[in-house]
């Protein structure tokens, strides 16, 4: 796992690409805006970011795309894990 980044500095080194991010901080005045996250797993292709994270080991976790929104992206955004599953 790599240190804390911003949601920018992910958007950057992972373009368009699933992210599995976890430990992560979201905006005070709004809790769908991520501020911060730990990047667990990257891949252009969702399943094998999905695979990767199967014991991610946090209860804070979630998969984002970080590239333009497509109906194929629209499906998967914001879906969340629970670790405890």
């Amino acid at each position: 796992m790599t240190e804390k980044l911003s949601w920018l500095e992910i958007k950057e080194q992972y373009p368009n690409q699933w992210v599995s991010l976890c430990d992560i901080e979201y905006d005070k005045n709004n809790e769908m805006i991520i501020k911060s996250a730990i990047v667990f797993a990257a891949n252009e292709d969702f399943k094998v970011v999905a695979q990767k994270s199967k014991n991610v080991g946090f209860s804070n976790h979630e998969f984002q795309y970080t590239g333009e929104i497509n109906p194929e992206a629209l499906l998967f955004q914001k879906w969340k894990i629970n670790a405890s599953v």
